[in-house]
């Protein structure tokens, strides 16, 4: 199991737009999980691990910041 975690965000925190990813997907490392926004820009969230999705922690309008939990994966 592994956590995926927010590392950088500018500003320190944003919003969670589109999501990609859902539980029960199989993703690789820099598959697109879900958008960022801060401001005007839309900056894609990547895996960072290879697996199976099993939880997706954020959902559409979420506020997220550097060191949030975002997904696990097995």
């Amino acid at each position: 199991m592994a956590e995926i975690k927010i590392e950088k965000i500018a500003g320190g925190a944003a919003k969670v737009g589109k999501v990609f990813a859902k539980k029960g997907d199989a993703i690789n490392v820099g598959d697109k999980l879900f958008l960022l926004e801060a401001g005007k820009i839309n900056t894609p969230f990547k895996s960072t691990v290879a697996g199976t999705v099993s939880e997706i922690k954020v959902a559409t309008g979420d506020k997220v910041k550097v060191g949030d939990i975002v997904a696990v994966v097995d």
